[in-house]
This record gives structure tokens, sequence and C-alpha cells, in this order.
């Protein structure tokens, strides 16, 4: 069976395997970004929470900075 979310690499869950294969790029980003910035890309991205009603993550998040 193919995984579908983390490649076939040896040793990928130490912490330096990972970030030379570019883990924690996003994060980076993420951290260098306004607060409203990441709120836009959430939505861009379409996240859904895992309640019934599957509402948007990045609406959500508009009215906690509220």
């Amino acid at each position: 069976m193919e995984s579908m979310l983390l490649p076939h690499i040896h040793d990928y869950h130490k912490i330096d395997v990972y970030e030379s294969h570019g883990g924690y790029q996003m994060l980076r980003k993420a951290l260098g970004m306004k607060p409203e910035e990441v709120t836009d890309e959430v939505k861009k991205s379409n996240l859904r929470g895992r309640g019934g009603a599957c509402f948007p993550t990045g609406l959500k998040w508009t009215f906690m900075r509220r």
C-alpha cells in the first residue's frame, strides 16, 4: 500500500532528516506572516472542521479575531 501522507524516507521521524527534506518550511513561512494572511491561506485551502456541519476553519478563525 502506498503512503498518502509521508514519503518512505529512512529515519524520517528524526528532526534533522525531516528538516533536510523540507520539513517546517511552511511553519517558518506562517510565522513570518500577519495573522490575517494566515487566516486567508486557511480559507483558500478550504479546510473544514471535523464536526457534523464541516464548518470552514478559515471562517471560524475570522470570528475568533473579533
